[in-house]
């Protein structure tokens, strides 16, 4: 019995993987596409135009995943290990293709170059009760996707043949919320696929017969793949991206890497998040707008005289009109003490008029300050 199964092989339609996130992106990472044939039992070989994503962690090893077209709810993922210039399948692992389950019990596949990849497959399943063996082989190269770098992107007039593949990809940052892919408008049928995913993958797909189809998914922090395929020719379609970042003072900076969440309305802020009110330029624990010498540590904020300036920073602790130096090397009088005579009249005033800071007219006594003495 000639039993002919259609396949886009176990690397073809809607293949996905993404960047992990402790690894640098490889040079085999993105989307790649083709063409690619199978035969079952050694009769009616199939063949046509697919695509698949590619992601490499670390230098022996890589992800190929798929989507069966007959189950956008089925993700595989599978593990290759390098071996020389060869990347192969270590372990047979199960899989669906066009809703069969099958065996895939090898894969060898190789890059002649970085934006090339060749290889061939086996696998086998049971229909009705009967062993099916088969096998595969493809040919990709390495697409150009398109950088997402907005919140709310919108790209108009798009087209494409029936199987064309048109790719974007988007970093979500930190605290992305609401994230959403939308196409609509224009003529002939496009299917959108989304996909993030380091191990364990995650996949999306709309594929209403028309241009009008939406993805809404749960959004992770990192790389994140959105594929256009033309599942006829399609052409004035339009495609909208957009995720929400929660920005409590409208900084620009989002909630969640905000150093400053609340910093003030027209301030400009650093990468952090931070007005420079709000830095701690001399790491006391006190905001640069809260601190009384923002450039010298003083976390106790100790201020005799009660003014702008702390101790550790102010000239004239006393508010005399004297400075603290000038006190204490030329007159002798208390740099901590605004009167130090006691007689009601500043030190700077004394001074000022020609009259003796240490001497209390009304006691006839000669105020000694305790600096000196200590001396």
């Amino acid at each position: 019995m000639n039993i002919s199964v259609k396949l886009c092989g176990w690397v073809g339609v809607c293949l996905y993987a993404l960047l992990h996130p402790v690894y640098a992106a490889g040079i085999y990472d993105g989307v790649w596409a083709g063409t690619e044939s199978a035969t079952v039992d050694g009769f009616g070989t199939e063949s046509g135009e697919s695509w698949t994503l590619i992601y490499q962690d670390g230098p022996n090893t890589l992800y190929l995943a798929r989507v069966d077209f007959n189950n956008l709810d089925q993700l595989n993922a599978s593990q290759m290990q390098r071996q020389g210039s060869t990347w192969i399948l270590p372990q047979a692992i199960d899989a669906a293709l066009f809703g069969v389950d099958v065996s895939i019990t090898s894969i060898s596949a190789g890059f002649p170059n970085s934006t090339h990849l060749s290889g061939h497959y086996n696998f086998e399943f049971s229909f009705e009760g009967t062993h099916h063996v088969g096998t595969g082989s493809f040919n990709f190269n390495k697409q150009s996707c398109t950088t997402l770098n907005s919140p709310d992107t919108m790209i108009g007039n798009l087209s494409g043949g029936e199987g064309s593949i048109r790719c974007y990809q988007l970093q979500l940052p930190v605290c992305a919320a609401n994230f959403r892919v939308q196409t609509s408008g224009g003529t002939g049928d496009l299917d959108l696929h989304v996909a993030y995913g380091a191990p364990n993958f995650t996949y999306y797909a709309s594929n209403d017969f028309s241009n009008n189809e939406t993805v809404a998914s749960v959004p992770q922090t990192g790389m994140w793949y959105i594929v256009l395929e033309g599942f006829d020719s399609y052409s004035g379609a339009q495609l909208q991206v957009s995720y929400d970042l929660p920005d409590s003072d409208g900084d620009g900076v989002s909630d969640c890497v905000d150093a400053c969440p609340a910093s003030p309305g027209g301030e400009q802020v650093d990468g952090t998040g931070c007005a420079s009110s709000e830095g701690d330029n001399d790491s006391d624990g006190v905001p640069n707008g809260q601190d009384n010498c923002p450039e010298i540590s003083n976390s106790n904020q100790a201020n005799n005289d009660q003014d702008e300036l702390g101790d550790v920073c102010d000239p004239d602790d006393d508010n005399d009109g004297l400075s603290d130096i000038d006190e204490i090397s030329q007159y002798g009088t208390d740099p901590r003490r605004a009167d130090s005579d006691g007689d009601r009249v500043s030190d700077g005033d004394e001074v000022a008029a020609g009259t003796d800071p240490l001497l209390n007219p009304f006691t006839s006594t000669v105020i000694i300050n305790s600096i000196l003495l200590n001396d």
